[in-house]
């Protein structure tokens, strides 16, 4: 089962999911998400995405694949 990155921020409903890089264990992804070494990676592709200006970083967790598809579904329900 592949496991993502997913940011929520503050003061903001929608989050961001990294869908590069993957993983292919919870211990992986948790792994990389508390490594120091790997901050500047996510943090240089948040600035990227939302034009230099990406609200505060509330929680940074990783999420598998089903949960990914579970998200998805109720994120697309609420904006129609």
């Amino acid at each position: 089962m592949k496991w993502f990155i997913l940011v929520l921020f503050l003061n903001q409903n929608d989050p961001y999911l990294f869908t590069k890089p993957t993983f292919e264990s919870e211990d992986l992804c948790t792994g990389s998400i508390t490594d120091p070494q790997f901050y500047p990676t996510l943090v240089e592709k948040l600035v990227q995405e939302y034009d230099g200006n990406p609200n505060k970083i509330q929680h940074v967790f990783c999420i598998n694949e089903d949960d990914v598809k579970i998200l998805l579904t109720a994120i697309s329900s609420q904006s129609v």
